[in-house]
Formats: structure tokens, C-alpha cells, sequence
């Protein structure tokens, strides 16, 4: 079985109220959901908790509305995963601006950090040595920023591609492409305008 299959048996048990199977979905999801929210939204660079905040409110309405989930491929329950968390960033986006916006506060261009020098957590993976994390870091942090320099449309097939795994055909199926072959040029495209700002 592959994973893909397993993910919509999964989702299938999941909703049949199997705990272990929504336990491992959740699991899978996890860290994917985490990443795509960092390098997605780096305005949210205030802590690495308001990531992890926003990834658990995602799986929490994921769970909460998983009988609406009506897709057929592994591809679609990603976008669909995906889509709630986007949806609950730019909520949270616009929440902390309302509340910048009447505080009353002054705020201080110094505070504003530029988003090629920003980090997400500052964590280096087990066992490097501190150089390998600093490059790590720098590297996640340009691609941060060349994320943000694209169109929105580049980044989510960036993103469906490379974070949450999704194969050309069911890119294709999610976005409406007509086969495989115009989801991997149009996932090409993308590489190609990153590339130009990292």
C-alpha cells in the first residue's frame, strides 16, 4: 500500500471514528502543516509557538470537519489540509494587525526584522555540528523569502509539490490543470521564478 492509498483509508477510518487512524493522520500532517506555515508566513516570526498554535487550530477543524471532506485522492485531503491552514494564518495575520492598528502603540522601525536574516525557531536538526545549523537556518530563511517574492500561485504548487508531497497528477487533479505534464511545467515555472531570489 502506498501512501497515498493509506492516506484516504486513513481519512476513510479516521471518519469512521477509528482513534489510531486519526492519530496517524495527524502524525503525517503535523510537521508538514508546521513547515508550510513558516515559510509561507514569515510575518509570523514572533515565536515559533504561534506556528505550532496555528498548525494545532488547522488539525483541530481538520478533525472537526472531516466528514465535509469530500475529496477522492491523497492530493486533494493535502490541499484541503493545506487550505485550512492557510485560512487560519491569514486570519491570525489580520487579527494581530487590528490589534497593532488601534493599541495606540508607536512602532519602531527597528522592530521590523528583514525577512532574508529571519529564522523560524532557531533549532538545528539533531547531531549537526553549529555551522551545519547556521547554514540550515540561512538556507531555510532565503527560501523563506524567495517564497514571499513569488506569485501566490507559484508558491502553493511549490508548496503541494515539495512540502506536503503531492505527485503531478494530483496537483493537476487539485488545481484544475489538464493532465500531469501542465502541472509539471507549471511546477517548473515556479522553480524557475524561486530560483531568480535565492
Amino acid at each position: 500500500m502506498n501512501s497515498g492509498q493509506s492516506t484516504l483509508i486513513l481519512v476513510q477510518a479516521a471518519h469512521r471514528g477509528d482513534a489510531n487512524a486519526l492519530d496517524t493522520l495527524l502524525r503525517r500532517y503535523w510537521p508538514r502543516i508546521v513547515r508550510v506555515l513558516a515559510i509561507e508566513f514569515p510575518h509570523m516570526q514572533v515565536g515559533f509557538a504561534d506556528v505550532e498554535d496555528l498548525a494545532q487550530e488547522t488539525l483541530a477543524e481538520a478533525v472537526t470537519h472531516l466528514s465535509d471532506f469530500q475529496g477522492s485522492s491523497p492530493g486533494a485531503f493535502a490541499h484541503w489540509v493545506y487550505t485550512i491552514a492557510r485560512h487560519k494564518a491569514i486570519d491570525h495575520y489580520r487579527r494581530e494587525n487590528a490589534d497593532r492598528r488601534g493599541s495606540g502603540r508607536v512602532r519602531n522601525f527597528a522592530d521590523d526584522r528583514n525577512p532574508k536574516m529571519t529564522t523560524h525557531g532557531g533549532v538545528a536538526a539533531a547531531g549537526s555540528t553549529p555551522s551545519q545549523g547556521a547554514v540550515g537556518l540561512e538556507s531555510e530563511a532565503r527560501l523563506r523569502y524567495g517564497l514571499q517574492q513569488i506569485q501566490q500561485e507559484e508558491r502553493e504548487i511549490f508548496l503541494m509539490v515539495r512540502e506536503f508531497g503531492m505527485s503531478y497528477e494530483e496537483v493537476a487533479e487539485t488545481l484544475g490543470c489538464p493532465n500531469a505534464k501542465a502541472a509539471s511545467k507549471r511546477f517548473h515555472r515556479a522553480l524557475a521564478s524561486l530560483v531568480k531570489w535565492l
